[in-house]
């Protein structure tokens, strides 16, 4: 007996937008905090037209759209990168010190940004990413128990291996898989049990 083809669901990219919009969230508080606790000299000479308060949120705009840019070059929203937490936080650490770089470059031409902020502002925000990205991971980890946000795997051969794979992504939804059929030698299917 031949089970019905499996209609795959459409591909959602909303775990990825989420992530985004928690990293950009980390970089504007960051930049914000540090924009406020570390005034420029820029800032208080600033034209009447251009007040304070859009100076902050232009330079604010303008770092996290820059850190944003360099944490996607870094793969920062590719599940390869995310899936090890070490991983994850080396590459940010290193997205941060790109991004203060590209500030002290700034820094050097104009009044803009300041040095102690550009610390402040990333050192915040890698302390924020890291926060709001751990705490993505374990509502994450909660979504895939209860069976929400899958992958969904076909494996082929029908061996004592398939079967140990089977049994472990059974075992561990949190994993983020869920096999939705095996490629194989019937008679090995109905040995190991892998028939759904």
């Amino acid at each position: 007996m031949r089970a019905a083809p499996l209609a795959m669901p459409p591909k959602s990219s909303f775990l990825r937008h989420l992530l985004i919009g928690l990293d950009v969230a980390a970089l504007t508080v960051a930049w914000v905090v540090a924009s406020e606790l570390f005034p420029t000299r820029a800032r208080s000479t600033a034209p009447f037209l251009f007040s304070t308060m859009a100076f902050v949120l232009f330079s604010t705009m303008a770092f996290a759209a820059g850190g944003l840019v360099v944490f996607n070059t870094m793969g920062l929203y590719r599940a390869r990168v995310c899936n090890l937490r070490t991983v994850e936080y080396e590459h940010l650490a290193r997205g941060c010190i790109i991004v203060a770089l590209l500030a002290l470059a700034v820094a050097a031409t104009s009044d803009i940004v300041g040095p102690k902020e550009i610390v402040m502002g990333t050192s915040f925000a890698l302390l924020l990413t890291i926060i709001l990205r751990s705490g993505y991971r374990t509502w994450l980890t909660n979504q895939r128990r209860a069976g929400r946000f899958l992958r969904l795997v076909l494996l082929f051969g029908a061996g004592n291996e398939s079967a140990r794979i089977v049994a472990l992504l059974k075992e561990h939804p949190e994993l983020g898989y869920r096999t939705v059929g095996i490629v194989g030698d019937e008679s090995e299917v109905e040995k190991h049990g892998l028939q759904h």
